[in-house]
Order: C-alpha cells, then structure tokens, then sequence
C-alpha cells in the first residue's frame, strides 16, 4: 500500500505544475509527514508558486 500525494501549484509565470509524490507506507505512519514530504519536493522546484488544489489517497 502506498500514499499518493498531489498538488496543483500555478507558478509565477501562470503555468500550472501537477506534481504527484508516490510515498510508501512506512513513510506515511501520520498524514502531515507525506503532507511535509512532498510540500519540501515542491518547494525545490518552485520559489514562487500558489497552492489551488491539493490531496492525498492510499493505493
């Protein structure tokens, strides 16, 4: 079983990034963990950027 993690981000630019985290269970114990995890990814990626749409679900 893994978390899926997702994110709809519009850069600064106005392009939309869809960025999807895959995270295994052991990685996933609490929500707020995958939640930080794939928050940190993006903030790598983006220095600038507004959240519109995020979600998580277990597969």
């Amino acid at each position: 079983m893994h978390f899926v993690y997702s994110k709809l981000i519009e850069l600064s630019d106005s392009n939309i990034r869809h960025s999807t985290f895959v995270i295994h269970r052991s990685f996933t114990r609490a929500l707020p963990l995958a939640k930080k995890t794939a928050s940190l990814i993006v903030k790598e990626t983006s220095k600038s950027k507004f959240w519109i749409l995020e979600c998580g679900f277990w597969i």
